[in-house]
């Protein structure tokens, strides 16, 4: 990895995946330059302690930044994280998503190729990190796991922000021949995840005694991926995918919401050594969780076809869902003044 790219660019290396995937690049020996605003980092921006780590606090959405850093770091290639992801956020502030997701991949996807044009950087490549909610919920393709051919059928402003950047990467490759490559990966989890989003959520509000909320049934499949294993497909993509292609990742297995509820209940009665029972029998779990209105048109299930990138490039998930779930609730344990500050971030911003 260092040997070819030795400099890399990182947007929104203060997000979720962005901090996993920082923490491997150091480890690999790479420079990384990261990009972000911190919006939702305020209290924890110094998380690397690296001679080799440099934080630029700076809005994708303009151009002129990243002007500045093409030209003074030339760096190798760019992994494109920085986006604004909550679904229940774009329904109320659907603009932001716009002007995050698809102003900003313009205004990154312009700087580049102009350096580009004055630059011979001969290994050089972006990977844009998309999202499998593009192709809308299964129904939406006859319950038929979505391919990279699959049409893009988003339903909510989220995902419709996230097709409408991918729609500019794909331009971008096919006007000027940009390098880039696209993954459209499930559902991220591991640690550093932002506690709005449904698995450090549930671990809190079960760990507090507050009931787990559910959106209407609470049986709409997801996808769950470690984190770790969306970085390798990432690294496996840089080396091996095909420059203007688009990559499915995900693990090919569903588990429905409410049934995550009941793992992560179980492994919290576990790891906290709460009178817990022999492991895997059933614990009065339903008294914790309450059904809420269901959000706007809700996906009930996301299925995609990760085929591709396996012939491709031989990844393949390592991380069975239990032993990564298990080591992601007793990292939110053994952190738990992070994620108190988290919550109380989300509060004043309410």
């Amino acid at each position: 990895m260092k040997d070819k790219y030795k400099t890399v660019l990182v947007t929104g290396g203060l997000g979720f995946i962005g901090r996993n995937l920082i923490i491997r690049l150091l480890t690999e020996g790479c420079k990384v330059i990261n990009i972000d605003i911190a919006r939702n980092a305020r209290f924890d921006t110094n998380i690397f302690e690296d001679d080799n780590y440099i934080w630029l606090e700076e809005n994708i959405t303009r151009c002129g930044p990243f002007n500045h850093v093409f030209e003074k770091y030339k760096p190798d290639c760019v992994f494109h994280l920085a986006a604004d992801s909550h679904v229940d956020k774009s329904i109320n502030n659907p603009m932001l998503f716009t002007e995050t997701n698809v102003l900003g991949t313009s205004a990154l996807l312009f700087e580049a190729n102009e350096y580009l044009k004055k630059h011979i950087t001969p290994h050089f490549k972006m990977i844009y990190v998309s999202t499998d909610e593009v192709y809308g919920s299964a129904e939406n393709h006859n319950g038929i796991p979505a391919t990279e051919n699959t049409m893009c059928n988003p339903n909510s402003p989220y995902a419709a922000s996230k097709a409408g950047g991918d729609m500019v990467a794909r331009a971008y490759h096919r006007t000027y021949g940009f390098p880039i490559i696209t993954t459209r990966c499930s559902n991220n989890y591991g640690p550093y995840q932002y506690p709005e989003k449904f698995i450090p959520r549930m671990i809190y509000l079960l760990s507090t005694g507050k009931p787990a909320e559910l959106y209407g049934s609470g049986e709409q499949k997801r996808d769950w991926i470690h984190v770790s294993d969306h970085i390798q497909a990432m690294f496996d993509l840089l080396e091996q995918g095909k420059i203007g292609e688009t990559y499915n990742v995900a693990t090919e297995k569903s588990v429905d919401n409410r049934t995550m509820v009941r793992i992560i209940w179980r492994m919290l009665i576990d790891i906290c050594n709460r009178n817990p029972p022999p492991y895997g029998i059933q614990v009065p779990i339903e008294n914790y969780i309450k059904s809420i209105q269901d959000r706007p048109a809700h996906d009930q299930e996301y299925l995609i076809n990760a085929e591709k990138i396996r012939e491709e490039t031989g990844w393949k998930p390592k991380t069975e869902l239990v032993e990564g779930l298990y080591h992601t609730v007793q990292w939110y344990v053994r952190n738990w003044k992070w994620i108190e500050k988290c919550i109380t971030e989300i509060n004043e911003r309410r």
